[in-house]
């Protein structure tokens, strides 16, 4: 098999099949360094070779492997793989309502604590959650200024025309 295809394959590998393989490789250079057919080439060909009889056994098992206890672990392994994919959409869902929360609710609240009063993140944070139960980061509150700036002058120029008018 091709080792491109074996590295792509490596790296889309879980990460408790990687240790495994990594396992295998090391055994395998063993074997191999014992092997007269292998004793010319130095310790980097030898782990490279292993490596890719390691991927290789790696990719035949997945592949091939038709006993009950791989796809056993093929289901265990697609089981935790949807769990964490969950976990992780729900982590997004979450910062996405908080970040919000935080440019519609608190906006002009962290405008004027920051640009009129000339107060520090770390106490606006503070600020928020002791006052407000929010708890948010400083450095989250550094990233999503310029954001809260921007909707400010967008809410001022709109306020203005209104009252130009327009």
């Amino acid at each position: 098999m091709e080792s491109k295809k074996l590295h792509r394959f490596f790296v889309t590998m879980p990460k408790n099949l990687q240790e495994e393989t990594f396992e295998y490789t090391i055994q395998t250079y063993y074997t191999l360094k014992g092997n007269p057919e292998y004793q010319g080439l130095n310790r980097a060909s030898l782990y490279f070779e292993s490596f890719l009889i390691a991927l290789e056994r790696s990719f035949n098992i997945i592949n091939n492997g038709t006993s009950k206890s791989h796809a056993r672990d093929l289901q265990s392994i697609q089981k935790q793989s949807a769990s964490r994919e969950k976990m992780i959409d729900t982590k997004k869902r979450r910062a996405a309502k908080k970040r919000d929360k935080i440019l519609g609710q608190y906006c002009a609240l962290i405008y004027s604590f920051r640009y009129e009063k000339k107060k520090e993140f770390s106490w606006i944070a503070a600020y928020l959650r002791r006052f407000h139960k929010l708890t948010i980061d400083k450095t989250y509150l550094f990233k999503l200024y310029p954001f809260i700036v921007e909707k400010m002058k967008n809410n001022l120029d709109a306020d203005q025309g209104v009252s130009n008018g327009l």
